[in-house]
């Protein structure tokens, strides 16, 4: 379930400071597509764009871990 507990310390810190951004872009993503989903009036897309936002915000701290080691890759 921890992830980030899993990391080496530095990699586990800079982990972290990307896991808040990345959650405002979660949820921002969240809200503008369950919107458009919604003005579409299709409940298929409704369940599609919030089982994306889920299974995006399950995986946030391996997302954020990812892109620590894309942009860091010594660490």
């Amino acid at each position: 379930m921890n992830y980030l507990a899993t990391l080496p310390p530095k990699k586990r810190f800079y982990a972290a400071l990307v896991c808040l951004p990345l959650m405002y872009i979660i949820m921002k993503g969240t809200v503008l597509g369950l919107t458009w989903a919604n003005t579409h009036g299709d409940i298929p897309t409704v369940l599609l764009v919030g089982a994306v936002a889920i299974g995006a915000t399950v995986k946030m701290q391996r997302i954020a871990a990812a892109i620590v080691s894309f942009f860091a890759p010594s660490l």
